[in-house]
């Protein structure tokens, strides 16, 4: 049929297949890829993906449809690395999937790969390897399967590369070392390795093994890695402070990798070189990827730009380049904008100097006087008017009222007939914001003439004005014993790369006038940035490295922060990014009213089971026969457990120091061959028997809350008398 869309013509691939009998969308895919090939006149051996369909398979008809797709999609290669991996719509055992291709960009993109020679320790489909543009191409896989997959991929996008099966710790020869290093490795898979027992973990250790001097890695990671309390992950992490540089940890959307994982995921970007004493490690936290949240996205269209990605992208290549100080002036600020469009800043301190805080102040209006106007940021009086807060009958809430019938909002409202909105109206009949006159106009005051206003003050004249004072920056640093304050003007146009920055001598006043606070009123803390809400540790006198400052919604947030690593091995390497910075908040209208009343329901479910669990560790008075810590009181699971359920169970029972219950993490549970979703449900299942009880301990140097879990001791029983109500 004419005009059928590429996700048409594969539905009838597909359906193909499974009228043949052949089900699984992995074979699917290696069929299709075997396919392709041929299409492409590639001469199929052992290494690559062979047909092998049943007789009944009408080839013929797959065949025109594969043609007729590759040629919507530009190509075969397009075809199969854009959408027909992506048919493969959840994870598969072993923590395979594709990476999505948007991530893959991002990866390439940040580690400089362009003809360098490229490695990747967990390859799977090819992706990162094909989007790398390297000049040597080396991927390892332990599936045969997707082996097999990624040089059919290399095959159709006409690259050449070595693509090695097996365990990666084997397969990787001892003296091979790459200039870049891509990976996302399979997360929470039981190995033996002298990296420890996580996939992760171990495939981490061998990148920074295997990377040349001064190259680099972009390597993707769970939260356990950053900070997990077993010693495998503690040396890691050790390693990445004191023996590389490690430039960022970048916290990636919660949705970035749906419909595969929602599990969060950190994307560790590293360099082979001696760490500088004095550097820091950058913190980053973007939101949003340019897709809707939740598993309807689809990874086949390109992300919407610009998104909080691509302002990651443009904050490290411009952080990865030392700063431009002015002279005499202690900051050097950076713009980070495309295409025209303010995206956000890099704010960065000299050597010495202490960034306190940041306070965002808005933009503040224009006064235009003598005649008719229409205005943003004004304030109109005297005339016929159509606003908001005005004297006359009005229509307000939240407002004083009088002479007159009103009713308005945040209004107050005095002589004559109004209609108002938050605004004050003196002398005159107005519906307006603000004004006297006529006029149309929100939050303004209009006088003498005729005025349309927004937000601006208009007087004896013909004016049409916008706000004269743009939105201001206001950052306190401190250089030794001296505190002071530096401004900069918030602009989107025109755009320099580097801002000027201007001192100010009484930094009070311009926040009380710009934010119209009496002398009486308090000052409220500063709105973007407070170094006092950084997890320190026991450092002293410690301060960032470097702000990344972004317009993710009507105001302008934190994005990321520098942490100097001097404070890094002060919190004994923990690199937990909540410790150091907030994420952002995501705009509303980019999450759909579904996942904001599902997000709603979650937390009041959430809420009622802590509640419930809480009211249920309630002892009416402890007695002095119980003893602290109390003794693990032994029961068994009940009904038929798996094989994998009864092993884990064992594991747990050895989590005791004589009598007393030993905390743990689903991360300490041996069991070979068992997942990590596999271990969570056996534990709720398991805390739901009252087997095992959930704690928070907190960590005695760094300060940190850990989740674990301990087995049910005596003390955890409810032992008090029935209640009478």
């Amino acid at each position: 049929m004419a005009g059928e869309s590429i996700a048409s013509l594969l539905n009838n691939v597909w359906a193909a297949f499974r009228r043949a009998g052949i089900t699984d969308d992995l074979r699917i895919i290696e069929q299709t890829a075997a396919l392709l090939l041929e299409q492409e006149g590639v001469k199929l051996d052992s290494s690559l993906p062979a047909l092998s369909v049943p007789q009944e398979f009408d080839q013929d008809n797959v065949r025109q449809q594969l043609e007729k797709a590759s040629q919507q999609a530009g190509g075969a290669g397009v075809l199969f690395d854009r959408y027909i991996l992506f048919r493969l719509d959840n994870m598969r055992p072993g923590g395979q999937y594709p990476t999505p291709r948007h991530i893959v960009r991002l990866m390439t993109a940040l580690a400089e790969t362009t003809k360098k020679v490229v490695a990747d320790f967990a390859c799977g489909s090819g992706g990162l390897l094909i989007h790398s543009q390297g000049s040597s191409l080396v991927g390892v896989d332990i599936s045969p399967e997707w082996a097999r997959i990624a040089r059919a991929n290399l095959q159709l996008h006409e690259k050449q590369g070595d693509i090695r099966e097996g365990n990666a710790l084997r397969v990787a020869k001892s003296d091979e070392r790459f200039e870049r290093i891509v990976m996302n490795p399979p997360f929470g898979e039981k190995i033996a390795s002298d990296f420890g027992t996580r996939s992760e973990t171990a495939l981490i250790n061998l990148a920074l093994n295997h990377l040349a001097t001064n190259g680099r890695a972009a390597l993707l990671a769970p939260g356990g890695v950053l900070f997990s309390n077993s010693s495998a992950e503690e040396k890691l992490r050790q390693r990445l402070v004191d023996d590389v540089t490690l430039e960022a940890i970048i916290t990636l959307p919660e949705d970035a990798f749906q419909p595969y994982s929602t599990l969060t995921t950190h994307l560790l970007l590293i360099e082979n070189k001696k760490p500088v004493e004095e550097g820091c490690t950058w913190f980053l936290h973007p939101v949003y990827d340019g897709y809707v949240s939740g598993r309807g996205r689809d990874l086949t269209t390109d992300p919407k730009t610009p998104n909080d990605l691509t302002l990651v992208e443009q904050a490290v290549t411009a952080f990865r380049q030392p700063p431009a100080f002015q002279e005499g002036i202690p900051l050097a600020v950076q713009r980070l904008s495309e295409n025209g469009t303010l995206l956000g800043y890099l704010i960065r301190p000299a050597a010495g100097v202490s960034l306190l805080s940041v306070r965002y102040l808005p933009a503040q209006g224009t006064e235009v006087q003598e005649g008719d106007a229409s205005a943003q940021g004004t304030e109109v009086q005297a005339g016929l008017a159509a606003t908001t807060g005005l004297e006359g009958d009005a229509s307000a809430q939240g407002t004083e009222v009088q002479d007159g019938d009103a009713s308005a909002q945040g209004t107050e409202v005095q002589e004559g007939d109004a209609s108002a909105q938050g605004t004050e109206v003196q002398a005159g009949l107005a519906a307006t914001t603000g004004l006297e006159g006529d006029a149309s106009a929100q939050g303004t005051e209009v006088q003498d003439g005729d005025a349309s206003a927004q937000g601006t003050e208009v007087r004896d004249g013909d004016a049409s004005a916008q706000a004269a004072e743009p939105a201001l920056f206001l950052l306190e640093v401190q250089q030794q014993e001296k505190r002071t304050f530096w401004k900069f003007a918030s602009q989107a146009s025109p755009v320099p790369e580097e801002v000027p920055l201007e001192e100010v001598e009484d930094a009070e006043k311009l926040v009380r006038e710009r934010l119209g606070l009496k002398k009486k009123d308090p000052l409220s803390p500063p709105n973007v940035f407070q170094a006092q809400s950084i997890r320190w540790g026991s450092a002293e006198k410690q301060t960032v490295g470097g702000l990344m400052i972004t317009f993710a919604t009507e105001r302008p947030q934190l994005m990321g922060v520098a942490i100097p690593r001097a404070t890094l091995k002060a919190r004994k390497y923990t690199l937990q990014p909540d410790d150091y910075l907030r994420p952002p908040e995501i705009r509303a209208e980019l999450k759909r009213p579904h996942d904001t009343l599902l997000g709603i329901y979650q937390r009041q479910q959430e809420l009622a089971q802590r509640m419930n669990r809480l009211t249920g560790w309630l002892v009416p008075q402890r007695s002095p026969e119980y003893s602290i810590p109390g003794k693990v009181d032994v029961q068994t699971p009940f009904g038929a457990l798996s094989d994998k359920q009864y092993e884990i169970w064992q594991s747990i029972e050895g989590f005791k120091d004589g009598e007393s219950a030993r905390p743990f993490t689903a991360a300490d549970i041996a069991v070979d061959g068992c997942t990590e979703i596999e271990k969570r449900l056996t534990l709720e299942m398991f805390e739901a028997m009252g087997l095992i009880v959930p704690i928070t301990l907190k960590h005695p140097e760094s300060g940190q809350l850990l989740n674990l879990y301990r087995l049910a001791e005596s003390n955890d029983r409810w032992t008090g008398e029935k209640s009478n109500e």
